[in-house]
């Protein structure tokens, strides 16, 4: 177990680390989030990941992959934009048993259902699952869950920057331009 003053100077390092994790770097946010799940009961081993996942930051920056690429989506004319979010958990393969879910949105185009296309990560998010669960299937429909949230969210922001104002009425997702698709591999 860490000092009061270590545990202090680990918080902070791993809050440190969540920023840029979370605006350019989403393919480190897992580890940022199972240290920062380890805020309360941190040892020196803790630590001294912390420090690695420092390193391995400042690498990453220091090599060009700190951002985020925004390509060119060469809408079609009269085409709109669509979303499309992916989401998964894990099962049990934290310590003490946690799960663990993410989920990442893309805007895109709607041909990106036929075949690749560019598409523009705009919001990524991991965390520790709050709902206790003892199945894979549970695990999956927490993250589900969470995912829905955010995609719903994002249809929306997108739809008032492409469109202007939307007024929400009691069936405001049916009512909703931006189309969304979401994806798991369960």
């Amino acid at each position: 177990m860490l000092s009061p003053e270590d545990l202090t100077k680990y918080r902070q390092l791993v809050m440190r680390l969540r920023w840029p994790a979370q605006q350019v770097m989403p393919h480190v946010l897992y580890e940022i989030s199972k240290l920062a799940q380890r805020v309360s009961g941190a040892t020196y081993q803790d630590f001294q990941d912390a420090v690695k996942l420092h390193q391995k930051i400042l690498n990453e920056a220091a090599s060009g992959r700190a951002s985020l690429k925004y390509p060119k989506l060469d809408l079609k004319k009269g085409e709109r934009p669509c979303m499309v979010s992916y989401f998964d958990a894990s099962l049990g393969k934290e310590k003490d048993g946690k799960s663990q879910v993410g989920n990442v949105h893309f805007m895109t185009s709607e041909d990106a259902l036929h075949g690749p296309r560019p598409a523009i990560a705009i919001d990524f998010n991991t965390t520790k699952s709050t709902r206790v669960v003892r199945s894979s299937m549970a695990a999956e429909s927490a993250s589900l869950s969470v995912a829905i949230d955010r995609h719903l969210y994002n249809r929306l922001l997108l739809q008032m920057l492409w469109d202007g104002p939307f007024r929400l009425s009691a069936d405001w997702r049916k009512e909703l331009k931006v189309k969304g698709y979401v994806v798991t591999d369960a």
